[in-house]
C-alpha cells in the first residue's frame, strides 16, 4: 500500500480549502 507523505496530505487540504474559497467568493 502507498503511504502519502504528511506534506502531501497538507497540499491536498491547501488545495480543497482554495476551492471551497472560491466557490464562497461566487
Amino acid at each position: 500500500a502507498y503511504l502519502i507523505p504528511k506534506g502531501h496530505r497538507v497540499l491536498i487540504f491547501c488545495q480543497t480549502r482554495m476551492m471551497l474559497d472560491l466557490i464562497q467568493l461566487d
